[in-house]
């Protein structure tokens, strides 16, 4: 398991569940299933399968890249 905590702001490290909300649900829309965790529900947990390809893997992180760039878009 890894995670990414969405933060407001680097310095302050304020957390920032309403992006992280977003973030979770253009992923969805882009066929990517995420968890979120933590008390500000700002961290995304990403769970690959051990029998995951790297093809797969791949094709996860871009669509979470996609689904990060249309959420601060």
């Amino acid at each position: 398991m890894n995670a990414i905590e969405i933060v407001k702001d680097r310095d302050s490290r304020d957390p920032h569940g309403d992006l992280t909300a977003k973030i979770v649900a253009k992923a969805l829309n882009n066929g990517l299933i995420l968890v979120t965790a933590g008390p500000a529900r700002n961290v995304i947990r990403l769970l690959v399968p051990l029998t995951a390809s790297p093809d797969l893997v791949d094709e996860g992180l871009d669509i979470l890249e996609t689904s990060l760039e249309e959420a601060l878009a």
